[in-house]
């Protein structure tokens, strides 16, 4: 079973990673672990014959959001399902692009599709829509505080992104690296 782990949980005990056995894949879906040895593995998900799922965030309150599709880079249904593991729901039928993150407070999700950033409250409603014209938008990331957030941001068809904050309807838009380099897998840092 490979299990790449990608995800730390909010106490920081556990991490979700994404399983699969190339020789079984009955194995696929998304696993939990203790993050100071990778010993007590539990199943999150397991997806339907021809899914994948690909892990996205703990919530505060013990739920995980994650994204399911017919591969990591399809866009598909973005899903809730209890931190210990269990019977899925449907979240957004949108589709979605990103696998989501929960915000500070868990109120909210966020998630990308085709170069937009979208919040979504736990009704499954979109809330905002973020679009930058001309701008391809992904990776969204919230700040510790929830009051902004941190993306990687491109012109289409250039193969170098640069790293971009902003309020949540996407106002107040601030760029903080300007390189010839790609820049994605953003993440804030806490003091």
């Amino acid at each position: 079973l490979n299990l790449p782990c990608v995800q730390w949980s909010r106490d920081d005990t556990r991490l979700a990673c994404e399983g699969w056995d190339e020789t079984d894949p009955s194995r696929n879906g998304i696993y939990a672990v203790n993050a100071s040895d990778g010993t007590d593995v539990q199943r999150l998900t397991t997806p339907p014959a021809g899914k994948h799922d690909c892990p996205g965030d703990y919530s505060p309150d013990g739920q995980f959001v994650f994204k399911r599709a017919a591969s990591y880079e399809d866009p598909g249904q973005l899903m809730l399902v209890d931190a210990n593991g269990g019977e899925p729901r449907l979240l957004f039928d949108g589709p979605v692009g990103e696998c989501g993150r929960f915000s500070p407070d868990g109120r909210f999700v966020l998630t990308g599709l085709n170069g937009s950033l979208l919040v979504i409250d736990l009704d499954g409603q979109v809330v905002h829509t973020i679009r930058f014209d001309g701008y391809v938008a992904f990776g969204p990331v919230w700040s510790p505080d929830g009051s902004r957030i941190a993306f990687s941001m491109t012109t289409p068809g250039v193969y170098a992104s640069d790293i971009y904050t902003s309020l949540l309807d996407g106002t107040g838009l601030q760029q903080v690296t300007n390189t010839r380099d790609n820049e994605i897998n953003v993440d804030w840092g806490v003091d």
